[in-house]
């Protein structure tokens, strides 16, 4: 009895496969030009803010007037620019507690390993790999998003909404601004 062995070198197409994730990174966030609205919107979210400008100060005032949250023949406007120093929207950090929640971040990892197994037995590439793991991340921001987050809102956000969920405008501009995107590092 003959037995016939014959050895395939897989080395060189596993090297290519591996080549194919050299310098590539997953950008998971809020996709806006730096300076914009919806980027200072955002940062303001992630982090909180504290608003001082006068004219900012004036301008919620007459929202809130406008709302109805306040009467103006009895809290008149100049009561209100010498009592309200500042306006702070408070830190609800959808990012950071997603990215630190360590379920979330073992469920990526388990879908980049299959992907990335999938790939090496030639079933898929392995940029799919790292797609796979944006995804899941893409997907945990955007359920910390509308899942609420504390602080509730100030009654004149609640009234400018018409709802009360936190992170959420009456157009969720934040939520769809979420995006992933596979970059090259140089």
């Amino acid at each position: 009895m003959h037995l016939k062995v014959e050895v395939e070198n897989n080395i060189p197409f596993l090297l290519s496969t591996l080549k194919e994730l050299e310098n590539l990174s997953a950008v998971v966030g809020v996709a806006a030009e730096p300076d914009s609205e919806l980027a200072i919107y955002a940062g303001a979210q992630e982090f909180g803010a504290v608003i001082k400008s006068k004219k900012a100060i004036a301008k919620l005032y007459y929202l809130l007037v406008e709302e109805e949250l306040i009467d103006k023949d009895k809290f008149p406007l100049y009561i209100w620019m010498k009592a309200k120093t500042e306006i702070t929207i408070p830190e609800r950090a959808y990012l950071r507690k997603t990215f630190d929640d360590p379920g979330v971040i073992d469920e990526a990892e388990k879908l980049f390993v299959y992907a990335f197994d999938r790939a090496l037995s030639g079933q898929g590439k392995m940029i799919q790999a790292l797609e796979a793991a944006a995804d899941s991340l893409l997907a945990s921001v955007k359920a910390t998003i509308t899942s609420g987050m504390s602080p509730s809102n100030h009654p004149l956000t609640i009234a400018r909404k018409g709802h009360s969920r936190t992170l959420m405008g009456k157009e969720p501009r934040l939520l769809k601004s979420i995006t992933r995107e596979i970059i090259k590092d140089e």
